[in-house]
């Protein structure tokens, strides 16, 4: 890793390994009880269910869904579109099954494209149509 170029001159003491991971760790500890803390409630035992099985190697994928959830389409096709609504019904599924209250077809919906405002020209095309 290179040094700044300035730090030597300045007298810059970067913090040791050892005084990092001393901090970094309850920093960490510290994150992990928040996180736990805001989402818990979330975590029925059905969603615990569904999240365990994502670690399951699923025969007919010969790999775990978790990893077939976050491998990406390699071409643009209508397959790679299919398998893409694929991974969604399979999500918005799991989120049914943990008895998601308002039901998973309610909660997307396609955006509308934005309008945008004619753009103004300036300069000497500024008179002309479009």
């Amino acid at each position: 890793m290179a040094e700044h170029p300035g730090w030597r001159s300045a007298k810059v003491i970067r913090p040791g390994v050892v005084t990092l991971l001393e901090r970094a760790g309850p920093a960490r500890q510290t994150a992990e009880r928040e996180t736990h803390a805001r989402v818990a409630h979330l975590l029925t035992k059905e969603r615990a269910r569904g999240l365990d099985e994502l670690l399951v190697v699923a025969p007919e994928l010969k790999s775990t869904r978790l990893n077939w959830l976050v491998t990406g389409p390699v071409q643009a096709s209508p397959n790679s579109v299919g398998g893409e609504v694929e991974k969604l019904r399979f999500l918005r599924g799991l989120d049914r099954g943990a008895g998601h209250p308002a039901g998973a077809e309610r909660h997307w919906r396609p955006q509308r494209p934005r309008r945008r405002p004619d753009r103004v020209r300036a300069g000497p095309l500024a008179g002309l149509p479009g």
